[in-house]
């Protein structure tokens, strides 16, 4: 309820004047009249306001403003959040008669693309949370194997039952139970399902024939919400085509004729004597990527494997292959080292499936997966889930292709979930948890932004040549291609151009180096416990980069860090009574004679840093009457890499007040030869008369192309202390006792100047 109160008091006093006349005689007359006035007025108002809410989802918004009704239209809605996601507006010109266009359609069709639509594993977690899979049920038997190269369940059907139902209950990420095992489920490899052993609650090493599959934990994020892509449309609507891609004659020919063997003969393939007469296949060497010929020979008995020979041909000259067909599975054997193998029947790992139960007419069949081109084994009990024969991968790979017409815009991103990190940086030592699987240490799982992406291509417009044109049919793609989120390398051919690319992340989720479009790199670090930025660079690597405040120190066993991973191994000690930014410095001795070493973290060697050079500064005070003294020639930076060492002397860039900021540029790096990486190591050989303490900070290193800026924080409240600019100048920051910025100073060669200052007057009230 609401109350208003209105009190008035008006008071006045008229006062007359007149003069009368008694014959000659004047009499005058006065009055006077008061009033007054109280005016008292009470108003209590209330709003009662009622909400009936409906079950119901909305089909359509219209409003109306400035004399124009705008109506949108919700046409699909996803089923998992209820969001539309096809909408349908229309501008002003629709159902108008114009000049090229009667009945004009001036519609707008904008496509939302939901993340969980391509990515499963992003999708909801009620679909498999607690799903029990037994063997025996529904004709699938299920069974834990333990083998050299991992750990696998694998399934297989019995009386012509197909495994897809069971196998695609489970998804990456889950973590099951299985006898008295706990494990983490990977990626389905025919009818074999990947496993990685929990260390968090205990895995077993035994093999399990009818096992009982309890899904503990979905591996499915419920990022239902999340958008991976966009597409308006302008005009009567189209719909998507699917155009399959192209396949290769030659890889089609041999998965035909294998077919027909598997068909025909009563063992899985029939000895053959002849050629098969075939064109050379391009195959793609796994490890280098390179392509290269190899000549399918003849079908071969031996022991009780049948074999198909693989001549490899060109510059590998790598000898003769076979790829083995036997009763257990296909795989691919090669006699030359240079040639990447399959499994092999007597070695490590897992073969193909093959169905041997009576009741199928065949054990299986090859395929031309519809996705890449490449060639794939489906087991007969399996109609959903294939085997990549790896070493007859294709090189020239044919992907489908989806069209859509009329488009005026879009925009797409991909997601991804593997992401490693060095421990070290958050606390962790790099031995700590090893036997723990990506699953559990955060690496894989964790589904986030990798690549933006935006459509270039020709557009209709009104133009010389196009006099035709007219606004309303303008601007619309001539051309328009689908983001193939299957495989990103199938949409180096297209018009896709990829923005921006997130490589790293923190284990918190923190973005921390990407690159754009034009191959520039953009980096932040943090610190402080991992939850404020210490350095911001762009046009810098994650590894090029580094700086230390020497403000917070962190014990991993029996071993310090500072920020960023830093080991501290620096000749001092970590003092609060002397600091440039913030409350912490190193003190060092100042004795001379003596050489004292700041190993920094190792920096990998780019061409950015070899054609550009390398920074490094830092700031340092010297204790007593030595402060104004310039130690440049005492002060050397080594660069010492695996294959030689490079060293440069400082230079003395300026002084305010006490301290000193040094500078070293390194520019030639031939020294180090072909090292991947360096370790800068800060060497200071002050002579015998110098005495004292020597007091060193903020220390930032980048490579001298790129700008960056540093900041320091206050440990126990994180509030902003000081932060650098690019040539290392501090902005100082005051705070009064309510934690309210008061001022700012900035850091110049005549000391310390205030730009800026606020002071706070708060009126005190009654209460």
């Amino acid at each position: 309820m609401k109350a208003v109160k209105d009190n008035g008091l008006d008071g006045n006093i008229e006062i007359d004047g007149s003069l009368g006349f008694w014959g000659i005689i004047p009499i005058p007359f006065v009055s006077a009249f008061p009033s007054l006035n109280y005016l008292e007025q009470e108003l209590y108002t209330h709003v009662t306001s009622k909400v009936v809410r409906y079950p119901a989802i909305p089909k359509s918004v219209l409003t109306y403003k400035d004399g124009i009704y705008h109506l949108t239209e919700n046409l699909v809605f996803d089923p998992e959040t209820g969001v539309p996601v096809i909408t349908q507006t229309s501008d002003g010109f629709d159902e108008l008669s114009l000049e090229q266009s009667s009945d004009h359609d001036g519609s707008y069709y904008s496509y939302s693309i939901k993340g969980a639509q391509k990515y499963d594993e992003t999708g909801q977690k009620a679909i498999n949370e607690r799903v029990l899979l037994e063997s025996g049920a529904n004709d699938i038997e299920i069974k834990l194997i333990h083998e050299t190269d991992g750990d696998w369940l694998y399934f297989s059907g019995d009386g012509c039952a197909d495994v897809c139902d069971a196998m695609s209950l489970l998804y990456p990420g889950d973590l099951i139970k299985v006898g008295d095992g706990f494990y983490h489920v990977g990626y389905p490899d025919g009818n074999y399902l990947e496993v990685f052993p929990s260390e968090s609650f205990g895995s077993s090493s035994s093999s399990v024939t009818n096992a009982t599959v309890e899904v503990i934990r979905s591996g499915r994020t419920n990022q239902l919400g999340r958008d991976v892509g966009s597409i308006t449309t302008y005009g009567e609507k189209t719909e998507f085509v699917t155009t399959p891609g192209e396949e290769d004659p030659i890889r089609r020919k041999f998965v035909d004729y294998l077919n027909g063997k598997i068909e025909d003969g009563e063992t899985l393939f029939e000895v053959a004597t002849n050629r098969f007469g075939f064109a050379n296949m391009m195959v793609k060497y796994a490890d280098s990527g390179d392509c290269y010929d190899v000549k399918l020979g003849h079908l071969r008995s031996l022991k009780n494997y049948y074999y198909i020979i693989v001549d490899l041909t060109g510059d590998k000259n790598a000898g003769t292959g076979y790829v083995c067909v036997h009763s257990d599975g296909l795989s691919m054997y090669s006699s030359s080292d240079d040639f990447p193998d399959c499994v092999c029947p007597d070695g490590d790992g897992h073969d193909v499936s093959i169905a041997d139960d009576p009741c199928y007419e065949v054990p299986g069949y090859f395929a031309l997966d519809s996705l890449t081109g490449d060639i794939v084994f489906y087991s007969a009990d399996n109609s959903c889930s294939s085997t990549l024969i790896e070493c007859l991968e294709a090189c020239d790979k044919s992907y489908p292709v989806t069209t859509l017409e009329n488009v005026v815009t879009t925009s797409s991103r991909y997601l991804a979930d593997d992401w490693g990190f060095d421990r070290t940086i958050f606390g962790v030592s790099s031995s700590d948890f090893d036997d723990y699987n990506n699953y559990e240490l955060g690496k894989i799982g964790k589904w986030r932004n990798l690549s933006k992406y935006i459509y270039r291509t020709s557009i209709s417009g009104i133009n010389a040549s196009n006099s035709g044109a007219r606004n309303y049919n303008s601007g619309i793609f001539e051309d328009y291609q689908l983001l193939n989120w299957d495989y990103e390398e199938g949409n180096e051919e297209t018009n896709w151009l990829k923005l921006s690319t997130v490589n790293k992340y923190s284990p918190y989720g923190y973005s921390m180096q990407t690159v754009d479009l034009r191959k520039v790199y953009s980096t932040v670090k943090y610190g402080y416990q991992n939850t404020v930025s210490i350095i911001i660079a762009n046009n810098a690597k994650y590894s090029a980069v580094q700086f230390e405040s020497f403000e917070n120190t962190y014990d991993i066993g029996v071993t310090e860090y500072f920020e960023d991973g830093l080991v501290n191994t620096f000749p001092g000690t970590v003092v609060s009574d002397n600091a440039h930014s913030g409350n912490q410095s190193i003190k060092i001795s100042a004795s001379g004679g003596a050489t004292k070493t700041l190993e920094l973290k190792d920096v990998s060697m780019t061409q950015q840093l070899r054609n550009n050079g390398l920074s490094l500064k830092l700031w340092l005070k010297l204790s007593g009457k030595q402060q104004s003294a310039d130690i440049s020639g005492f002060m050397d930076l080594d660069l010492v890499g695996s294959s030689g060492t490079t060293s440069e002397n400082f230079e003395k860039t300026a002084q305010t007040g006490e301290w000193t900021l040094y500078e070293c540029k390194v520019t030639d790096f031939s020294a180090l030869g072909s090292s991947g990486f360096f370790t800068p190591e800060i060497k200071i050989t002050l002579l015998p008369i110098f005495k004292g303490f020597m007091f060193i900070d903020d220390i930032r290193l980048q490579p001298l192309n790129a700008q960056a800026n540093c900041f320091v924080y206050d440990p126990t409240t994180l509030r902003l202390v000081t932060s650098f600019d690019d040539q290392h100048f501090g902005l100082y920051y005051e705070y009064n006792a309510e934690g309210k910025l008061v001022r700012k100073n900035v850091e110049t060669e005549n000391g310390l100047k205030t730009i800026e200052e606020t002071q706070y007057h708060i009126l005190k009230r009654d209460r």
